[in-house]
């Protein structure tokens, strides 16, 4: 059941209590029935559900600025930052998004901002391997890199960009359209969420 074949992953969670085993930042939360760890390593926990509408949950740290090149790889952003406030002002103004206003969010007392995106209408780049128009955001930290995520036409995401103890970690929500019940997926998955525990070691 592990993603992109790539070993680790816990599989099928038990309703109840669970860790993360692999991310540099540490931690633990409450999983409902129904959930399935799909992705455990350094840089990213990802756990998804079948069982109802509730939108993925992905907690990444490592976090970097993509640079969107023609090959659309994991290449960083030369000079972007990487605070909370790097990363909220790269998608506002990004030329291939549109953004509702951050406002304020905080996961275990760790404070951030919290941002829903999507792809603009005007956006028209594409990246290989891709139907449609894709935007290419973040990649990781790691030598070498091997995150390049984005989103196409049809997925709307939601974003909470906090600081752990100067680490910036994303909790990310995406799905597809889901015929405007974005905003019902995504609560579906809040009690997740609102129970992270993060342990940072510093």
């Amino acid at each position: 059941t592990c993603a992109d074949d790539v070993p680790g992953c816990a599989g099928p969670l038990a309703a109840g209590d669970h860790a993360s085993a692999n991310l540099v930042v540490p931690f633990s939360f409450t999983a409902p029935e129904g959930w399935t760890n799909i992705r455990d390593v350094d840089r990213s926990y990802t756990m998804e559900t079948s069982s109802g509408i509730a939108a993925p949950v992905q907690v990444m740290a490592m976090n970097a600025i993509a640079d969107q090149t023609p090959e659309c790889g994991p290449t960083a952003k030369a000079g972007a930052g990487h605070t909370v406030q790097d990363f909220v002002d790269f998608v506002r103004t990004h030329p291939g998004l549109d953004t509702t206003d951050p406002v304020p969010v905080e996961v275990d007392g760790y404070r951030g901002q919290s941002i829903d995106l999507s792809v603009a209408s005007t956006w028209t780049t594409r990246c290989p391997n891709r139907l449609g128009p894709f935007v290419l955001l973040l990649t990781d930290t790691g030598v070498p890199a091997k995150r390049a995520l984005g989103y196409e036409a049809d997925q709307l995401a939601r974003w909470d960009i906090i600081d752990v103890n100067g680490e910036t970690v994303i909790i990310e929500r995406a799905v597809s359209s889901y015929g405007g019940k974005f905003d019902e997926a995504a609560a579906a998955a809040q009690p997740i969420i609102d129970s992270i525990r993060f342990t940072p070691s510093n």
